[in-house]
């Protein structure tokens, strides 16, 4: 008898329960159709599916500084943030002050914060594995991973720079990146992805300018640069695995891990001093899990330590948005709040901005200092890891420029900003008088650091301020194709003084300007 009530109790619950949530079979399954849909695109696991695990804050880790990329490139759209506060008359906003700039800023520490967390996390369980003596399971390991890696980083980028030639090529967004030019024909504009993307991928195109820390913007996804960058720090972690898996000692191992990063620094590769400090911190962690795991009762860090590294969080938080030295006139102008640290920067090193040395030293220390901190970590334990970088300057750009769908105005003009200008002029009878543009492209020649000369080319207005019409520069008989502004080629040694280089340089051809190969007379001074 008392089953059976137990039974018609179950029942009567269960038909209670379907009073409280009435909803046709038709609107559940949709429901549950976009909610699957939802969580497969954003990557994002069900509610009873989270699990907390030891390494659980590098996902929330990894989100926060994906959020912070995406929020990086969208307020460009809004107000220029990146010079620092009273760098000139008009730099006045207060989201430039230090401290709250990061917050809006920070891409640049971003970048390094992922690329100590990959670090970090290729390396973690084979480190594990040499700790505990399971040396044999390193080589098939590693080899699986750097089969897969290509694939794994390259395919989704190709993917997405695909949509999106196409959706630029039939107009449904506006172009992705400042030197994009739409092709005549749809075949052409596939074929001219396709070199691109054959590029993309090309080690003998970028694997020198990856390892070395340098920019290269794909053509039809300028934020795509990491993606070469990540790949080739991901060898160079994969490669010092296998050459240090069979050193007996732990701390021999990490110091000639210790002594790469340093050298890195020193050679100015950034980003292979991020992913190799991303196995230091890897390795660390794994430390004081055995040391804790040999107690019965693991002991928590001394007050102290804690106060300590929530102190170095705070200083990596403030050099955080310590603000680009990519432009020449940065590295003069005042830098209220950042004026010490530029002063401490290292102008010989060999890099492209010199910004990224203290943006990686902060990227790294943030890392770190948020594995020794328990209450930092429980901040970061919860599932914030969204698949943004791959797809944000296809959302900012179409929110931020093609937002049509927004009532915030009677009258929508869309045209080119020249065009729309002569027009409104002809309305209102005003002559526009013919002018000229002033433009200067500066050519130099450069010997830093005791290393071998080299030929640096930037453009600059009419005040010295820099800016852009240059779309590549190519030294001829060299296959390199520099992009990305300043043009550096470097030499091996010293040229003699009657040698003549030819530059070939193609502009932007906003305004029809063909392609000009001039001739550098090379005199060791600026031309």
């Amino acid at each position: 008898m008392s089953l059976n009530k137990a039974r018609l109790s179950i029942d009567d619950k269960t038909a209670r329960d379907k009073e409280l949530y009435d909803h046709e079979p038709s609107s559940e399954i949709e429901h549950g159709f976009l909610s699957n849909s939802l969580h497969k695109i954003l990557n994002y696991p069900s509610s009873n599916s989270v699990k907390i695990n030891a390494t659980s804050w590098l996902d929330g880790v990894r989100g926060v500084a994906a959020l912070e990329v995406y929020i990086f490139h969208a307020m460009g759209l809004w107000a220029p943030l990146i010079p620092a506060w009273h760098a000139d008359t008009h730099q006045t906003r207060i989201l430039q002050l230090p401290i709250l700039r990061t917050f809006f800023v920070s891409g640049g520490t971003a970048v390094s914060v992922f690329f100590a967390l990959s670090g970090y996390v290729l390396t973690h369980k084979s480190l594990g594995w040499m700790r505990s003596g399971k040396r044999d399971k390193v080589y098939p390991a590693v080899a699986s991973s750097v089969f897969r890696r290509g694939f794994r980083l390259y395919l989704p980028p190709i993917f997405v720079t695909f949509c999106e030639m196409v959706s630029t090529r039939f107009g449904f967004v506006p172009p992705l990146s400042f030197g994009f030019i739409p092709e005549s024909k749809f075949l052409a504009q596939f074929l001219d992805w396709a070199k691109e993307t054959s590029r993309f991928v090309n080690p003998l195109y970028n694997a020198q300018r990856a390892l070395q820390g340098f920019i290269t913007h794909p053509k039809y996804d300028a934020v795509m640069w990491t993606i070469a960058l990540e790949f080739y720090g991901s060898l160079v972690c994969y490669t010092l695995l296998f050459l240090l898996n069979r050193i007996p000692g732990n701390s021999i191992r990490m110091t000639l891990v210790g002594i790469f990063a340093i050298i890195s620094v020193y050679l100015g590769s950034w980003n292979l001093f991020c992913f190799s400090s991303g196995m230091l911190i890897a390795d660390h962690n794994l430390s004081q899990k055995d040391s804790h795991s040999a107690t019965i009762l693991a002991l928590p860090t001394p007050p102290k330590h804690q106060k300590l590294w929530l102190f170095l969080f705070a200083i990596s938080f403030y050099v955080a948005g310590f603000p680009t030295l990519v432009y020449e006139e940065a590295k003069v102008k005042p830098m209220p709040g950042f004026e010490t640290l530029r002063s401490l920067t290292p102008m010989s090193l060999y890099m492209e901005d010199h910004s990224r040395f203290l943006w990686s030293l902060s990227g790294v220390s943030i890392l770190l200092s948020i594995s020794q901190v328990p209450k930092l970590k429980e901040i970061f334990e919860t599932d914030f890891y969204f698949r943004a970088i791959a797809t944000h300057e296809k959302t900012v750009t179409n929110i931020g420029q093609r937002a049509n769908a927004l009532p915030l105005s009677d009258l929508r003009i869309d045209t080119n900003a020249d065009d729309f200008i002569i027009r409104v002029m002809a309305k209102l009878n005003i002559l526009i008088p013919e002018f000229i543009l002033h433009r200067r492209m500066l050519v130099e020649w450069e010997v830093k650091g005791g290393k071998g000369p080299q030929l640096k080319v930037h453009s600059v207005g009419l005040d010295g301020t820099h800016v852009r019409f240059l779309r590549s520069v190519r030294l001829a008989y060299n296959r390199r194709l520099l992009k990305s502004e300043p043009y550096l080629f470097a030499f091996r040694g010293d040229l003699d003084l009657d040698v003549k280089l030819r530059l070939d340089l193609e502009f932007m051809g906003h305004y029809g300007e063909p392609h000009l190969e001039l001739a550098f007379d090379h005199s060791g001074a600026v031309w």
